[in-house]
This record gives C-alpha cells, sequence and structure tokens, in this order.
C-alpha cells in the first residue's frame, strides 16, 4: 500500500517544500554553486559562499540552479565526498537529500522518494524523534568522521550540497 502512495507522498513533500521556500524571505537565498567532484553517474556542487542555510534553502538553491540536494547511494560516493570535504577543510555540516518526513524513521532520499539502502549513519543515528525535536531531514557531518546524522529541517547551520543529475 505504501509503495502504491509514494508517488502523492512525493508529490505532497515537493508542494510542501515549494510553499516553505516560497514563504522564506529570497534574499536569503544566495551564493556561488561550484563543482566538487564527480563519480561515474553524478557530479556534486558545493555553495562556496553560504555557510549558513537550513535544509529547505539547500532545496531551493539546488532547484534554483537546476541540480537537485544530494543523495550519498554508494560507499564510492561517500568516500568522495569525505575526500573533498577533508580537502577543503569543511567543518560544518552539509545538508543532503534524505528525510523522514514521509513517515518517521522512514528515511527516503526527497529526490526519488526511494528507501535509502546504502548508509553511513553515526552509531545510535538517526534518533527517534518523540520529544518532536522534528530532526526530519538529514546532514553529512565532518565532525564526526563524515557519518550521516538527523537534523532539523529549520536550523541555520549546515552549508549546501548538490548532485546532477
Amino acid at each position: 500500500m505504501l509503495f502504491q502512495a509514494q508517488p502523492f507522498l512525493i508529490f505532497s513533500l515537493l508542494s510542501i517544500v515549494t510553499v516553505l521556500i516560497s514563504s522564506r524571505n529570497e534574499n536569503h537565498v544566495q551564493g556561488a554553486i561550484v563543482p566538487v567532484g564527480s563519480t561515474s553517474n553524478k557530479t556534486y556542487f558545493w555553495d562556496n559562499e553560504d555557510f549558513n542555510s537550513t535544509w529547505i534553502d539547500s532545496v531551493s538553491k539546488c532547484h534554483k540552479e537546476g541540480l537537485y540536494i544530494a543523495t550519498i547511494e554508494t560507499e564510492v560516493e561517500q568516500l568522495l565526498l569525505q575526500t573533498v570535504g577533508v580537502s577543503r577543510n569543511w567543518t560544518k555540516y552539509l545538508n543532503i537529500g534524505g528525510t523522514d518526513l514521509f513517515s518517521e524513521e522512514t528515511w527516503r532520499w526527497i529526490r526519488s522518494g526511494n528507501p535509502i539502502t546504502y548508509s553511513n549513519w553515526y552509531p545510535g543515528s538517526p534518533y527517534p524523534d518523540p520529544d518532536g525535536r522534528n530532526w526530519n531531514c538529514m546532514g553529512l557531518d565532518p565532525g564526526a568522521n563524515w557519518t550521516w546524522v538527523d537534523i532539523g529541517c529549520n536550523e541555520y547551520f549546515v552549508m549546501t550540497l548538490c548532485e546532477f543529475p
């Protein structure tokens, strides 16, 4: 039943994100998106000017550039981003395109709606959310050996990472 409803859920989530983006201050979305590395099937881009984005901002920035918020679907992609991040001395979280906004504790890639199969979660993550902190979005944490953590979708402390195609 969930898989039959998945296109509707994706459309609904994207509609919610679009409303949130359009309600934000347009002057906050700024920066220069530059390529940082490629695998055989995608290229990653980084906003090298804005180091204080929310996950919603990152979705918007990538979209405005004709890109998508980054996904990490293989160990090769994980190692590429880790290598790039170390060489560029990235120290802040990077927004990546995983979310459990569809269903708490069921993580999916926002771009495709597919369940996350490869993962590199920090031990104990993702955290259950019984106290309503709304940690429904995913970040890549350079301070925790480049593992994934669940973060608040509207927290301003994260950099933007995009991909194409």
